[in-house]
């Protein structure tokens, strides 16, 4: 699934010159500057090969245990469910859209549709899939080298994603009783991952995305129990120290992250995505 993206580090430019006036009192045309990023923007564990994640694991699980059910609200998934999973082949489960094989021809198809902009996420999980690793899989890092190319071929710029919501499975298996973000080890091992991709990549990528809407992750993953954790927890106090640690880790990302370009002597914007909704009366 692709979605129409656009830039948030333009979007943080205009905030500052708004008028608190209503959309319809500005004057028309409302146009965009010629630089205006437009783009698609996807996530690994939506379009990539199936790779050793916490959601693969969940994928796997679901159809074993044949969770595939509705909730109370019709058309959603239970806890712990993914609505219609098993009515995919095995294939399908198994590449998704086929991205891997595919994505010269897709970027050739966006090139045409006029977008200028392609955003995606690494799997960690790709480039480090055991935990005991300290150099990332060669075959991670040159797959991700040839989407990037492939995309600039097309003229689209990469931005990158860090987080989009899946990690390693290795990541949950339970450390002095915590386990996932909540270790005490969570932060060195993300950092080598970040680094590592800074090194070999970041010279190729100069929009960078650390974590993807950490506050949907917490919600839907540690209190409403649909996503990898799968947790229910009882209120937003228990869900804390999770938040805590994911803004650590936009911390260590954005300084490591400048700390690669600055030796490269390479200008690069570092951020968030927030998923955010605006309520009018």
């Amino acid at each position: 699934a692709m979605i129409l993206v656009f830039s948030p580090w333009f979007v943080g430019e205009v905030r500052q010159n708004i008028k608190s006036s209503h959309v319809e009192s500005e004057a028309y045309p409302m146009l965009f500057p010629e630089n205006f990023n437009w783009g698609v923007a996807i996530a690994a564990q939506h379009v990539e090969h199936q790779q050793p994640s916490d959601w693969t694991a969940f994928e796997r699980r679901v159809v074993r245990e044949g969770k595939t059910g509705t909730g109370n609200q019709p058309g959603q998934a239970a806890p712990g469910h993914i609505r219609d999973l098993d009515k995919m082949s095995a294939e399908v489960r198994l590449k998704k859209v086929d991205f891997d094989n595919r994505f010269v021809t897709d970027f050739q198809a966006l090139a045409k549709l006029g977008v200028n902009s392609y955003r995606f996420s690494i799997s960690w999980a790709r480039l480090f899939p055991r935990a005991e690793m300290t150099a990332p899989d060669p075959e991670g890092i040159a797959f991700y080298r040839r989407v990037i190319a492939a995309a600039k071929a097309n003229g689209l710029e990469p931005h990158i994603s860090l987080f989009h919501f899946s990690t390693p499975e290795w990541f949950w298996v339970e450390l002095d009783g915590k386990r996932g973000w909540e270790r005490a080890d969570a932060l060195e091992h993300w950092s080598r991952y970040v680094r590592t991709v800074a090194k070999t990549i970041g010279s190729e990528v100069s929009k960078w995305c650390t974590l993807n809407e950490p506050m949907v992750y917490v919600l839907w993953g540690y209190i409403e129990g649909v996503f990898p954790p799968l947790e229910q927890r009882a209120n937003p106090g228990e869900v804390a120290p999770v938040v805590a640690k994911l803004l650590e880790a936009h911390a260590a990302a954005y300084h490591i992250l400048h700390a690669e370009a600055e030796d490269r002597n390479q200008a690069i914007s570092v951020g968030l995505t927030q998923h955010t909704r605006a309520f009018e009366p």
